[in-house]
């Protein structure tokens, strides 16, 4: 859908969701308050973002980002089926503004997830090396594997390569996936981007719903997705199994 994430949850049917896996602009430009009114790339080259149509929200203040978590997961908590799970990208400095924002909402703060990105990143001292998925619960938690740990080691996407510049690795999102959902299960991402989340969910079995806002984002989205559902159709591997075993093995050949 391409729309506002708040209006667009109006139309989404109660209990209709079984999963949220979702990467909101989380403040990211800055290291304080007033360097995140300031931000407006966060390093990426003037050439880049002429191509991946950088988002403004990115560099909203913490009370900005808690009102519209709020408002975001009261609508949420209509949406998803009893319980399932929110699974929600962020860094560590936003964990504690927002684990209180989202308990006051209904749901339980259930796990911390670490993606150790492989590499570290730039800047100085303790260079970052990792990002926080936080996990919540509407009502009891419900698992459908057992075989991943709440620290996921994967590279990050090659900036080169990549059409949103948060864009997260589908191999992460595959092992989310599992965790929480099931095949058939519907998953919806109110910050789609690129919709990594919806080509990791198409390859394996899950229906998606995709929300966003930016123009160039979601057309992004619409091609990619129509992509991955050609290939899939004509693929000779059972949806539910080409991901992530098949995908590793042809990273390694």
């Amino acid at each position: 859908m391409h729309r506002d994430c708040l209006e667009a949850l109006e139309t989404v049917a109660s209990n209709s969701v079984d999963a949220i896996i979702t990467d909101p602009p989380y403040g990211s430009g800055g290291f304080h308050e007033a360097t995140k009114i300031r931000s407006q790339v966060m390093g990426i080259k003037k050439h880049r973002l002429d191509e991946i149509d950088w988002f403004p929200s990115d560099n909203m203040t913490t009370v900005g980002m808690r009102w519209l978590m709020r408002e975001l997961c009261l609508r949420l908590d209509r949406v998803m089926n009893p319980d399932t799970s929110l699974l929600m990208f962020t860094d560590w400095r936003m964990v504690p503004n927002l684990v209180p924002v989202i308990e006051s909402c209904g749901f339980m703060y259930r796990n911390l997830i670490v993606w150790n990105k492989k590499s570290s990143g730039q800047g100085y001292g303790f260079r970052p090396q990792h990002e926080i998925i936080m996990q919540f619960v509407k009502g009891a938690a419900k698992f459908h594997s057992g075989s991943v740990g709440n620290v996921i080691t994967c590279k990050r996407t090659n900036p080169n390569t990549r059409v949103h510049h948060t864009q997260k690795p589908v191999e992460l999102l595959g092992e989310l996936i599992k965790v929480v959902t099931k095949p058939g299960d519907t998953i919806l991402d109110p910050f789609a981007g690129s919709s990594s989340t919806g080509e990791a969910a198409i390859k394996m079995g899950r229906n998606f719903v995709g929300i966003e806002k930016a123009g160039t984002h979601y057309l992004t989205s619409v091609e990619r997705l129509q992509k991955v559902q050609e290939k899939m159709q004509g693929s000779m591997f059972d949806v539910g199994e080409f991901y992530p075993e098949d995908e590793d093995k042809n990273e390694e050949e």
